[in-house]
């Protein structure tokens, strides 16, 4: 296990009940959400698709996997031809301690988007049961899209009804600002910094935007 203390993924009350317009959402989103957290230090790079690299080794079942990089304190990094996402994260929920380890495991799943128009409609895509992806676990998940090449900043979070792969957390986060990303607020030329890395990798390269930007 990390010697570090994992970080808790979500404090419902004071970060999302402002985003959010139904207290029965925030609810659903304590009950489901609550115990989860994230363990991670360094991200990895992946040459193939997830669902491609995964089955290299026939024994690394989806679950092990999750669980192997949670204890690694690992993320993946996806290649650049992986479609839907561009990042894999493990979470682990904490909430029935006696369980099997591997029955604690799910993904956040995050796409960034560099272009200067929206790409809200492309989070709906985002499913861990794509053919390219397959990271199906029986326990709620999390899709995030960033659009870090729009500048008027705001986050919409919603519970997708009867979404593929069981219950998850749609997150549409916009612009590279702190009013988007509280933490940028600790320093004034970070955001400045990662505003002109979107400005140049939004610039076509021979002809095709390079859409992968971490």
């Amino acid at each position: 296990m990390s010697p570090y203390p994992p970080s808790s993924l979500l404090h419902v009350e004071g970060n999302l009940d402002s985003f959010l317009k139904s207290k029965s959402s925030v609810g659903w989103l304590m009950l489901a959400f609550k115990h989860i957290f994230v363990n991670f230090s360094h991200w990895v790079s992946m040459d193939e698709n997830i669902w491609l690299s995964k089955n290299c080794d026939s024994q690394l079942k989806m679950d092990k996997w999750m669980l192997h990089l949670w204890h690694c304190m690992s993320t993946v990094q996806c290649c650049h031809n992986q479609p839907l996402i561009d990042k894999m994260i493990p979470i682990y929920f904490e909430d029935h301690p006696g369980e099997n380890n591997l029955s604690h495991v799910s993904q956040i799943f995050i796409s960034d988007k560099a272009q200067k128009h929206s790409n809200e409609n492309e989070l709906d895509k985002i499913t861990h049961n794509h053919d390219a992806i397959h990271c199906h676990l029986s326990r709620p998940w999390v899709a995030i899209l960033v659009d870090m090449g729009l500048k008027l900043p705001k986050v919409k979070i919603k519970f997708p009804e009867n979404a593929s792969g069981g219950p998850c957390l749609h997150i549409y986060a916009v612009a590279i600002d702190a009013k988007t990303f509280p933490f940028l607020s600790q320093t004034q030329q970070l955001p400045l910094t990662l505003q002109n890395i979107i400005i140049q990798e939004s610039i076509p390269l021979n002809g095709q935007h390079h859409m992968q930007i971490l």
